[in-house]
């Protein structure tokens, strides 16, 4: 292009496309905000189960070792947010084991992952 002496026509696909994904991760940010809320709504008296969600969206893989770990939470806290939040379909188990579970936020993933 540039032998061309297109430029103009280069820098505005550049510009169009560096908008586009600037949307994209704009919505991608509105969606995940408002799922957060929505998720904190479940849970308005269980400040651990919050807790919990404020990591899933940061780790939407997780075990209940490094939630313990990023939340500070007592092991059982993290155990019952992790059930409350399986309740709900917030979480779900991927790992098919009964020690060193894996659950994953299938929302989470969603939202992060569509166009």
């Amino acid at each position: 292009m540039s032998r061309d002496g297109a430029w103009e026509e280069w820098i505005t696909f550049v510009l169009n496309a560096v908008a586009e994904q600037a949307i994209d991760a704009y919505d991608c940010g509105v969606g995940l905000q408002a799922l957060q809320t929505e998720y904190h709504d479940l849970f308005p008296n269980r400040p651990a189960v919050r807790d919990v969600v404020d990591y899933v969206f940061e780790e939407p893989y997780l075990t209940a070792s490094r939630a313990i770990e990023a939340t500070g939470r007592s092991r059982q806290a993290v155990y019952d947010a992790i059930e409350a939040l399986e309740a709900e379909g917030i979480v779900e188990e991927i790992s098919g084991s009964e020690r060193y579970r894996v659950y994953e936020a299938p929302q989470i993933i969603d939202v992060v992952g569509s166009p």
